[in-house]
């Protein structure tokens, strides 16, 4: 959302220095949302994919050393246990005990030894479609105004009062949700957003 929220807002932004066209930045701004939302959805889903991926080929590894080298990942599944303060007697016997079945054994190297958890597989399109959805929702707020207003000096300024005062609801929201502290938080949104519109700003006015 917050990439929905900037890089169209730099787009149309950018536009109104070139065009005397509200339906033209309209138009172009609702190509970029959909581009955007369609690059960022596949993204989402690609990498979510990529992880469920990544844990199967592991997992499968990990039974093939099993079965290869058992006893070297004995020592591994009791080393985990040692060092968290197991002593060596009662290491031996959890490591037996978990040993005796393979797919306890399998789980507890894949969470304990490479910190995997197994991903689902339902997770990848669900991510695709939050990413492109939220994209779009913040790509049409800094277009709204280009859609109402008859002129495009009249639409620059309201899309810049409304897609600020967004980011900094959303930038708040963030900061509290990720415990950062609410002002830096905030205003880093905020600026961050500021400098991308300012850059394309003036490297359109120069161009």
């Amino acid at each position: 959302m917050s990439d929905g929220l900037t890089v169209p807002f730099a787009l149309t932004a950018g536009l109104s220095l070139i065009l005397s066209s509200t339906k033209i930045i309209t138009m172009s701004g609702l190509a970029e949302i959909v581009a955007g939302s369609v690059s960022m959805g596949l993204g989402g889903f690609l990498s979510s994919r990529a992880q469920y991926d990544y844990f199967n080929a592991m997992l499968e590894n990990e039974y093939a050393e099993i079965d290869s080298v058992p006893d070297e990942e004995r020592d591994e599944v009791k080393k985990i246990f040692t060092d968290l303060g197991v002593s060596d007697d009662l290491g031996d016997k959890v490591t037996e005990e978990i040993t005796r079945d393979r797919g306890n054994w399998t789980n507890l190297m894949m969470r304990m030894e490479l910190g995997l958890e197994r991903p689902d597989k339902k997770s990848s399109a669900r991510s695709g479609l939050t990413i492109a959805s939220a994209y779009a929702v913040g790509g049409m707020i800094p277009l709204l105004p280009y859609m109402a207003c008859d002129t495009v000096t009249a639409a620059f300024w309201w899309s810049c009062a409304l897609t600020l005062a967004v980011l900094t609801v959303f930038g708040y929201f963030k900061s509290v949700f990720t415990k950062q502290n609410v002002v830096t938080g905030t205003l880093q949104t905020v600026m961050l957003s500021a400098i991308a519109v300012i850059a394309v700003y003036v490297i359109t006015r120069f161009i």
